[in-house]
């Protein structure tokens, strides 16, 4: 005998007309009506209670007073509008949505959205926000012209504390995070530590922080698809993202023109081994490790499986133009794509003759697997990501994979002629 479900979500059983009966012993008690009365029936007069959605500021005049008069499985949506608030959502799994472009500003020296425990086995999802904290303003010309910036030492997008948190279709614009009496302060958009993180089709432009100038995973499980990080700059490790002690999968990322004043343009990892698949690096900067920069311990190595990733004219300023894998650090590397000088992969323990990237390579447009040519391969593989957002398939750069770039492949068929060093 079917059991009704005793939490918020049973009513798609009762809306599709599905029949749900309490197991013996459960029954809920006697209907509230006497026979031969009508009344109108109420799902919380027999315990059952449906989602809501809460609405700012129309119901709610605070992100944060709907956030508080929320429950589990609620939604609060946010209309379309300039928001300046400190939010913070704790011991509850909710939805919190944007309808329309909603712009998100911290009010205080804060996180603009604070996520502090969650429910086990439960998440709080993040979507449709866009989130900024660097303010500037430029001086007059009689006044040099020049502009000036300002961000708090604790001004985050999103941050997760023994939590687990699914931030999809958000847009991280201009976020900044000071060090503060010496300390090193990682990932101004967002920062995760002790918790479960999902990114999706998100986008970090112009993320500036001591570590990580936009992504923090530390002590973490990381899930990431679909994510574009460009102009992000680390005054330390890792230009994008600073990910230590976490595991997970990198997918389908593209990470273009950041920079580290030391390790890692794009990415610092720091004893963790994440698989990273089909992501693009371009035009990544720092002295060591153009792109990624990697490293391990005696007890936790860093050994990251890359597959069919591209690297484009990634530099680095001492070692390893494209990756460096200092102590304990072994990145293996299958059916990927490095372009550059005779300097991309350095490492303690790597051995470049052994992965399947060579030190220099020709690539074309449409030349998806780096094979000199474009050939039935490439348009199978464009095929195969049709209507996603994959930066490989994507030739023309659209954000999307559709018939423009089948096109590329149908006019170029053949072997390469123009080529990208």
């Amino acid at each position: 005998m079917m059991t009704c479900p005793k939490n918020r979500l049973m009513t798609a059983a009762l809306m599709l007309g599905i029949a749900c009966v309490p197991a013996l012993g459960e029954w809920p008690g006697d209907p509230p009506w006497q026979p031969g009365e009508f009344v109108e029936w109420n799902p919380e007069d027999w315990g059952f209670l449906l989602p809501a959605t809460l609405e700012v500021p129309s119901a709610y005049a605070t992100i944060q007073e709907a956030v508080d008069a929320a429950e589990d499985g609620d939604t609060v949506l946010i209309a379309a509008g300039t928001y300046y608030e400190n939010v913070t959502v704790s011991g509850k799994a909710i939805s919190i949505e944007g309808d329309g472009l909603v712009e998100l500003w911290p009010d205080d020296d804060a996180a603009i959205i604070a996520v502090d425990t969650t429910p086990e086995d439960e998440w709080v999802s993040v979507e449709g926000l866009t989130f900024h904290s660097i303010h500037s303003v430029t001086l007059p010309e009689e006044l040099g012209g020049s502009t000036i910036e300002w961000y708090g030492s604790e001004t985050r997008g999103v941050t997760a504390g023994l939590a687990a948190v699914q931030i999809s279709n958000c847009v991280f614009d201009g976020m900044g995070i000071a060090s503060a009496e010496d300390d090193d302060e990682n990932g101004a958009a967002v920062a995760a530590g002790w918790a479960w993180l999902r990114l999706e089709h998100c986008s970090f432009d112009d993320c500036r922080a001591s570590g990580g100038g936009a992504l923090y995973a530390g002590l973490a499980s990381i899930e990431m698809s679909f994510c574009t990080f460009e102009n992000c700059q680390s005054d330390s490790g890792g230009g994008a993202a600073l990910i230590e002690y976490a595991s997970g999968d990198i997918a389908a990322c593209t990470f273009s023109s950041n920079s580290a004043w030391s390790e890692g343009g794009a990415m610092y990892l720091n004893q963790a081994s994440p698989t990273i698949d089909r992501c693009h690096f371009d035009s990544n900067e720092a002295a060591w490790g153009g792109a990624v920069y990697s490293i391990g311990s005696e007890s936790t190595a860093c050994d990251p499986d890359v597959t069919d990733c591209h690297f484009t004219a990634d530099a680095a300023g001492e070692l390893g133009d494209l990756w460096f894998a200092s102590t304990n650090s072994d990145p293996w590397f299958e059916g990927c794509v490095g372009c550059g000088g005779t300097d991309l992969i350095q490492g303690f323990m790597v051995v470049a003759a052994l992965n399947s990237m060579t030190e220099s390579c020709t690539v074309c447009p449409g030349d998806l697997n780096g094979d000199g040519s474009i050939d039935v391969a490439d348009l199978l593989d464009i095929l195969s990501h049709w209507g996603t957002a994959d930066p490989i398939a994507d030739v023309n750069l659209s954000g999307d994979v559709d018939l423009s770039d089948l096109g590329w492949i149908v006019i170029l068929f053949g072997d390469c002629e123009v080529e990208f060093e």
